[in-house]
């Protein structure tokens, strides 16, 4: 996901367009925002993502700071296992729900990529 990401802005650059990229995150996905290994959550790190963890905070740093993608919470996956804000990457930005906030994105003309 990461890397067709990081294409996609590319090829805006590139093309001298104007883009506005989103990844929503809800579920699983929480894993990839925080260093907080989730114990005793269902989405408790597993050894895979431990030792990947760095790269893909990397990864999704640089997309976030230097092509101005934007990292959005959903605040219900949040909420189900206990965290605050202060616990995820800097930029995360909450919204309520992750679903809602992808049907609400999809009515302003973005694509929905739904990643598993």
């Amino acid at each position: 996901m990461l890397t067709s990401i990081y294409n996609m802005v590319s090829t805006y650059n590139n093309d001298l367009r104007d883009y506005d990229v989103r990844i929503v995150f809800n579920s699983y996905g929480i894993r990839f925002l925080t260093d907080n290994k989730l114990e005793g959550t269902p989405f408790e790190e597993d050894e895979a993502l431990a030792e990947r963890r760095e790269n893909l905070k990397g990864r999704l740093k640089s997309l976030q700071n230097v092509h101005g993608v934007k990292l959005e919470l959903c605040d219900i996956t949040r909420e189900q296992v206990g965290l605050s804000m202060d616990d995820f990457y800097e930029g995360v930005e909450p919204v309520e729900s992750g679903v809602v906030r992808a049907a609400e994105l999809q009515s302003k003309g973005f694509a929905y990529i739904k990643v598993e």
